[in-house]
């Protein structure tokens, strides 16, 4: 029984310790709390960075009560204590020693020489090889060192000759000229090779959309599918059906309340996105992306705009599984009139985090420009009194989630988390909910400068039934939503008053706590056990 006590103390001494550290751990994290000082560094591991540049952004937080030294010269902070300080670097170790109040810290950032690039050529097959598109929507360029040449994206099951390999860019190049992704191709036997599902290119022109059939013997064959009153064609969606290349043509909504939208809250879960100076002891991209995806839903929906939300709870959906589940959506027959990615920026290491600010957008098919325009102003200016910053146009990139063919889509940045700056702006009470309703209000304003154009012009061209033409191998159909809208006032510019900060150690807090809430559930748990023992113990005695 003496041993059994003994060891029952002991295991209580050991949980209880367990729960101090904990407790003493949540506190130590928190900057409140942190009386002392404190030093975060979250690029570094182990205190150490490697990295290949010249100069490095150092990127951190620290207690704003005390000023930051960095190797004796002391160094400027936001009012939160977020810093990012540009440096040259020497070939080799760097030493830097951090101090903040009574904590110091010791960051060895390694540059090493980058190894010399030596271009590999590109290999031309002899032997006929061929592929087919593994999934729905992959990426196809005219220059495998240039993402902006984008050729049409692919629909599933597309079939084409490889003609040559470009091993330095992971690409095959095919038999019209254009590369493709090797990952994004599965490779066929010539034996069992058929030619059907032929590589195609859709272009959107003026009054028709033009399918161009590219052969394995170089020729090429276009058709024209006309496209039905005056109102804005918005997009295709393009799809094999026994061989047949099915087009649907995708018109833009004339009423606000028909109109769909997709929004998509970037990465989430165990893919915490972008870090800000805190790490992830602050707010991360992914809590962000998230309150500004619930917010600009809510505007459209209050607006009477029908929501295809993305990942609008914090859970891990990476970008591959979202563009098969948008995909099985279509398929399905559920179209958006308008997607939008929403993600926080940053930059690579070697970048001075101080010297670029405010919202971007970045679209993918050349379609998109205007709609992505349209909606990047209305952002830009609804902000720009609470976060200054320079104007940037919309920008031409190859995104996954950018390359949605039925109606225009984006991928929207709204500001630079690597920037301390603006990082302290981004986490304020109110400006994501200003971000939202700014992006919701661009979207609404777009899809009304359509419904305008399609009231002046008429009614909506009737909805009518694929009609497959053996000939040319493509049917067509189209879609659209019908009836009529006036403009309505409804974009008003109101200021957003009390910014307060947020809290940036909301995860160190939550960590802490489950930790200490843990230990001290274990403890209730065993003395429960103990207590349970002993009445049985006692009863036994009795009989």
């Amino acid at each position: 029984m003496k041993n059994r006590f003994f060891l029952r103390c002991v295991l209580l001494l050991i949980c209880a310790a367990f729960a101090l550290v904990n407790a003493a751990f949540a506190n130590q994290q928190t900057a409140d709390n942190f009386e002392n000082g404190f030093i975060i560094l979250p690029h570094a591991k182990n205190g150490e960075i490697k990295i290949t540049r010249a100069q490095i952004s150092l990127l951190g937080a620290c207690n704003p009560g005390f000023p930051l030294y960095i190797n004796g010269e002391e160094m400027p902070t936001t009012v939160s204590g977020y810093f990012s300080v540009y440096v040259e670097l020497q070939v080799g170790d760097n030493v830097f020693v951090l101090e903040n109040g009574e904590i110091s810290t010791e960051l060895v950032v390694t540059r090493e020489t980058p190894k010399p690039f030596t271009p590999t050529p590109v290999v031309y097959f002899e032997e006929p090889l061929y592929g087919k598109a593994a999934s729905n929507n992959i990426s196809r360029f005219y220059d495998g060192n240039d993402d902006t040449k984008m050729g049409t994206p692919l629909a599933k099951d597309t079939n084409f000759r490889i003609i040559a390999e470009d091993s330095d860019n992971e690409m095959y190049i095919i038999h019209d000229g254009s590369y493709v992704f090797k990952s994004n191709v599965t490779l066929v036997k010539a034996g069992e090779f058929a030619a059907e599902n032929r590589l195609y290119s859709v272009e959107l022109q003026e009054e028709s959309a033009e399918i161009t059939f590219h052969n394995f013997d170089g020729t090429d064959e276009s058709f024209s599918i006309p496209y039905e009153g005056e109102q804005p064609v918005a997009g295709y969606f393009a799809e094999f059906s026994q061989g047949e290349l099915a087009v649907t043509l995708r018109y833009a909504p004339s009423v606000l309340e028909n109109a769909v939208v997709l929004i998509d809250a970037g990465h989430g879960g165990s893919d915490p996105g972008a870090l800000g100076p805190p790490g992830e002891f602050g707010l991360m991209e992914k809590d962000l992306n998230l309150q500004v995806a619930r917010k600009t839903a809510e505007y459209l929906e209050s607006h009477g705009v029908t929501v295809i939300s993305l990942a609008l709870d914090d859970e891990t959906f990476w970008a591959v599984d979202r563009v098969e589940h948008i995909y099985e959506s279509l398929l399905s027959g559920e179209f958006a009139d308008l997607s939008v990615s929403i993600h926080a920026n940053s930059m690579p290491m070697g970048s001075d985090f101080t010297r670029e600010n405010g919202p971007l957008m970045f679209y993918t098919m050349g379609s998109s420009e205007s709609a992505a325009n349209i909606i990047l102003e209305n952002v830009s200016q609804r902000v720009s009194g609470v976060s200054p910053h320079e104007f940037k146009a919309a920008i031409n990139r190859n995104f996954a989630l950018a390359r949605y063919t039925p109606s225009p889509s984006m991928l929207f940045e709204m500001g630079f988390v690597c920037n301390p700056h603006e990082y302290e702006i981004l986490i304020t009470d109110g400006y994501l909910d200003l971000m939202g309703e700014a992006l919701g209000e661009g979207i609404v304003k777009y899809l009304l400068i359509n419904a305008q154009t399609a009231s002046e012009n008429g009614e909506n061209p009737s909805e009518t039934e694929a009609a497959a033409t053996t000939v040319s191998g493509v049917s067509e159909s189209t879609t659209e939503n019908s009836a009529t809208s006036e403009m309505s006032e409804i974009f008003e510019n109101d200021e957003i008053a009390g910014i307060t900060a947020i809290n940036a150690n909301r995860s160190t807090i939550q960590v802490g706590d489950v930790a200490g809430a843990v230990s001290v559930g274990f403890i209730t748990l065993y003395f429960i056990y103990g207590y349970i023992k002993q009445r049985k113990s006692k009863k036994a005695k009795k009989f």
